[in-house]
């Protein structure tokens, strides 16, 4: 027997009986048009979750520069850059219960092979106006129009930096989640750290008023994530307070200064800054990270990096002269005899160098150089 849910009118109560959806694409669809059904505030209690949409049916690639091989039903980002994948179903699918988990791994898995261009142009191409989309996303946090530009380049590069480090989230989605599927979602969201998998359940009612429908998520465990948390961007202030002496201190400054003084733009996250290059459009198409610097010592931070980090977010940035620059960046902190190295992406090649804050302020001078050199050499491309 269906169950049924009633709603109070003048009359009396009206009863909605719960209906299956007519197909997946209707629910598909439903999802595509309104993201809210996600209902991002049982995602984050008192920090909802809002997405704008990158594409339905987004391909997804085997390996770097093939074609694509599967296809995920919504591709979704959230206000922290959060790459979010989401695979629809109806209850009666008998794939709900099994194979759609083996089928998002796979996506999860292969997200990396996506590039930031690629996923641009898509969201420019599925949307009405794109740019209307992304500044409801964003535009809150923007207090002057010119931070705009620079504040939208910095939302697709985090994009990126979210997909290297496999910072995903994975919903999963139906009008009946059985529970052989919640228990192996609940399972999965406390094994993988970086990974946030949920379940919503999204119920529709239907009476003669109409179509009432409701979604539950599910699929949390005691594990917190860490995009779980409000992001209140660090203070100049606080990023010193939190240095652990003077002398770090007077070398924070020196570091900051230099770069701003070549022209590099300094921009606050969470728990710290990070050192960025603003790129002519035709040599790259966001701002390039040379640089991040965390005030607490020896603490993981973001992705894992930690104190002062020198190095490349990528691997690769799809321009031969942009590649050969941040590879000879990279390069000449591996010859060190100081820091040790560390990467985004464990199956790759080192691509950053970590030095504790006594390290930063033995060798500040050399630290300056370097700095100061990159940011002028990223600034003559495309000249």
């Amino acid at each position: 027997m269906a169950n049924r849910i009633y709603r109070r009118t003048a009359n009396g109560l009206e009863s909605l009986e719960e209906q299956p959806f007519s197909s997946e694409d209707e629910l598909q669809e439903l999802i595509a048009t309104h993201i809210e059904l996600l209902d991002g505030e049982q995602i984050t209690p008192g920090n909802p979750r809002r997405w704008i949409l990158i594409k339905r049916e987004k391909g997804i690639p085997q390996s770097p520069n093939a074609a694509d091989w599967w296809s995920v039903d919504h591709l979704l980002v959230d206000q922290d850059a959060t790459p979010t994948l989401v695979e629809v179903k109806r209850g009666d699918n008998s794939q709900v219960r099994r194979e759609v988990v083996g089928q998002m791994l796979d996506y999860a898995s292969h997200a990396e092979y996506w590039t930031i261009n690629g996923l641009r142009t898509a969201f420019e191409e599925s949307n009405v106006d794109p740019e209307a989309a992304l500044r409801d996303l964003l535009g809150h946090d923007v207090e002057e129009a010119a931070d705009w530009d620079a504040a939208k380049n910095a939302f697709w590069e985090n994009v990126g930096t979210n997909l290297a480090a496999r910072r995903l989230r994975l919903l999963f989605v139906a009008d009946t989640i059985p529970v052989t599927l919640a228990n192996v979602v609940t399972f999965l969201n406390e094994q993988m750290p970086n990974v946030e998998v949920l379940t919503v359940e999204v119920k529709q009612y239907k009476g003669p008023a109409g179509q009432t429908l409701v979604p539950r998520v599910s699929g949390h465990s005691a594990v917190v994530k860490p995009h779980t948390s409000p992001r209140t961007k660090i203070t100049h202030e606080e990023f010193l307070a939190q240095l652990p002496n003077d002398d770090t201190r007077v070398a924070a400054e020196r570091l900051l200064s230099v770069a701003r003084k070549h022209g590099a733009q300094i921009d606050a996250g969470v728990r710290g800054y990070s050192v960025r290059v603003v790129m002519p459009k035709d040599v790259y198409y966001a701002p390039v990270t040379v640089a991040w610097f965390f005030p607490v010592p020896d603490a993981p931070m973001w992705a894992g990096l930690r104190n002062f980090t020198f190095g490349a977010a990528y691997p690769s940035y799809d321009d031969e002269k942009l590649d050969d620059l941040m590879d000879s960046w990279v390069e000449q902190f591996r010859r060190d005899d100081f820091g040790f190295s560390y990467t985004l992406d464990k199956r790759k090649a080192d691509t950053t160098r970590i030095l504790s804050h006594a390290e930063v302020v033995a060798h500040q001078d050399t630290l300056a150089e370097r700095l100061a050199a990159v940011i002028d050499d990223l600034g003559a491309l495309g000249t």
